[in-house]
């Protein structure tokens, strides 16, 4: 992972003003964040599977906002008495949010899960989740979708929703991917939600920040959401870049360049620098792919090694 100063360093050298005799180090910084977050826009490079996304009994639009959408129990504790149920309370969002609600569920006095009755919006930070009851020792943690920015306010929503994986009776299927106006003229028949079943088909609004399921559920389905973000900015020098990693952090210094150098109105170093940025997009992509064979007893593999044998 490079650190900002590495950045900077590096950009200065192709611009061969390591004296800042042309850019001030704040100018630098400034276009290495826009330089990552076109980077995580071409490349899809800061992407998470978000584990324990509850869907919801009868819900169709989920808002992506600032979104809790489930918990996962870190401790069970202990001494809840013989109930099924006890009270556990997400904290609030700021003003303007909608507070993440949910149940949870003992087994035995233990807390074993948390079934949620409502997500929350508008959430900057990661919500604690406070068990109540008269036991002892429980403990969760929320499951958000959006990154929460050490350095400031803002949040990382999602930038795309790349697949939806739904568990359904110990099984996990992905579900099917509609822009929005198929979705709509054919997925959303019945206006009052009426034909609830296990999701087979999903559509993501960006926009909007809004995900759209059907069938409604039945019931609380636990679900894989394959999340792509933007990246934060970086801010001090020693900022590490989690994000923006090995091999896709290699092209971020010639888009900045490219950005840096419109100050100069040097429009055939400008294209240099684009055509470089362009020209590792297309080529990182494929690498860092790596070579994969879906199936290597496919016919027409056997058909290829066969014939390299002779």
């Amino acid at each position: 992972m490079l650190l900002l100063s590495n950045y900077i360093t590096q950009v200065q050298r192709i611009l061969n003003d390591t004296s800042q005799s042309v850019w001030s180090q704040a100018e630098v910084t400034d276009r290495i964040n826009d330089a990552r977050l076109d980077a995580s826009r071409d490349f899809h490079s800061v992407r998470r599977n978000v584990v324990g996304v509850q869907l919801l009994p009868g819900v169709e639009i989920y808002n992506l906002d600032g979104a809790v959408a489930g918990a996962n129990v870190t401790a069970g504790g202990s001494n809840y008495g013989t109930g099924a149920t006890v009270p556990v309370t997400f904290s609030a969002p700021p003003a303007g949010g909608i507070q993440a609600l949910g149940t949870g569920n003992l087994l035995n006095g233990s807390l074993s899960s948390i079934s949620m009755t409502q997500w929350g919006q508008g959430y900057q930070a990661v919500p604690t989740i406070a068990v109540g009851g008269t036991g002892s020792g429980a403990a969760a943690t929320a499951v958000t979708l959006f990154q929460s920015n050490p350095l400031s306010s803002t949040i990382g929503n999602p930038l795309a929703i790349v697949g939806i994986a739904n568990q359904w009776n110990n099984q996990r299927y992905t579900l099917g991917y509609q822009p929005f106006i198929f979705f709509n003229a054919y997925a959303r028949n019945w206006v009052n939600l009426s034909n609830q079943g296990p999701p087979g088909l999903f559509t993501h609004v960006n926009q909007d920040r809004k995900v759209y399921i059907r069938n409604a559920p039945d019931q609380i389905y636990n679900s894989e959401w394959d999340t792509v973000f933007m990246t934060a900015p970086l801010v001090a020098t020693t900022d590490s870049d989690a994000q923006m990693i090995e091999p896709w952090n290699s092209a971020v210094q010639f888009k900045a360049c490219a950005y840096l150098l419109y100050k100069m109105r040097n429009f055939q170093e400008i294209n240099a620098m684009e055509s470089k940025y362009k020209e590792l997009v297309p080529h990182i992509i494929t690498t860092s792919g790596g070579i994969r064979i879906p199936n290597p007893y496919h016919k027409t593999i056997q058909r290829r090694v066969i014939g390299m044998g002779g």
